[in-house]
């Protein structure tokens, strides 16, 4: 296995010593590097899609009153002068 640093947007891989690539700790390390990875990219496609909800309610709420009907009778809520 070979690791990888990000350089400026670019990946660049570091060479493992050949003692280290079947080590314990060495393997346990690239197992953590890919539980992080995936971990993170499920965090921010939540966070993605809470944030489009909150903003598509955030854009219904000042449509919801000329939509709904008021009191029933099927005219729309105008304010009262």
């Amino acid at each position: 296995m070979e690791s990888s640093a990000t350089n400026g947007g670019k990946a660049t891989a570091w060479p493992v010593p050949e003692w280290a690539k079947n080590h314990a700790a060495w393997l346990r390390l690239e197992d953590q590097i890919q539980w992080y990875g995936a971990k993170s990219a499920r965090a921010q496609r939540w966070y993605k899609s809470f944030k489009f909800v909150q903003i598509l309610l955030a854009v219904l709420i000042p449509v919801s009153p000329i939509c709904l009907p008021s009191g029933g009778n099927g005219s729309p809520r105008l304010p009262v002068r």
